[in-house]
């Protein structure tokens, strides 16, 4: 799978804008700029196609994108965007849930955390509802490229101590240049799963 002809589909902010086919899709969820619209023009060997943006809070509807005519990338909002209202939150949570608890489609969840951090309160939550979903997922610590060796091998051991029951082997460290073929080879399992 090449993951190099990638073009934007629509973008969603409820189930009854959902595409009724039987395409796979990959979801990427985490906080705000966590770098989770860059991760996908990084995958796909873009600059343009999902909008990322310094400013948190960029990402405020389920974005499509078609791979190779094969399957989905799916750009979520991100969480724990300080400035975001109580009606926003509620709306991102319906949406959310929905999508994960009711998607078919949905074959794979890569729930980013930066690297550089312990995760937050947030990220467990987002964790807990992966856990209760039960989609598969994956966890992929960003910006892996500030990190030294011994600092790579904390942040696996902090995301394990944090998200309880996690297996070593669902964690990957990735960053422009890093894990990205690993990454890809856990989507194309994943997406070839009946």
């Amino acid at each position: 799978m090449q993951f190099h002809n990638a073009s934007f589909i629509t973008s969603c902010a409820t189930k009854d804008q959902w595409m009724i086919d039987d395409i796979a899709e990959v979801c990427f969820v985490g906080k705000s700029n966590v770098g989770k619209s860059t991760l996908i023009n990084t995958l796909v060997s873009s600059k343009k196609l999902a909008k990322t943006s310094k400013t948190p809070g960029c990402t405020k509807l389920l974005n499509f994108f078609n791979i190779d005519n094969q399957f989905r990338l799916v750009d979520s909002p991100g969480y724990g965007y300080a400035k975001t209202n109580h009606q926003t939150y509620d709306d991102f949570a319906a949406l959310m849930t929905d999508y994960l608890f009711k998607r078919e489609n949905l074959k794979l969840v890569v729930h980013l955390v930066d690297s550089r951090h312990v995760p937050t309160s947030l990220d467990v939550e987002m964790y807990e509802m992966l856990l209760s979903s039960g989609k598969p997922f994956l966890i992929v610590a960003t910006k892996s490229d500030k990190l030294n060796q011994s600092m790579r091998d904390k942040c696996k051991k902090n995301i394990i101590s944090v998200f309880h029951g996690l297996k070593p082997d669902k964690i990957i460290l990735v960053s422009h240049n890093d894990n990205l073929d690993n990454l890809k080879s856990y989507i194309e399992e994943a997406i070839s799963r009946e």
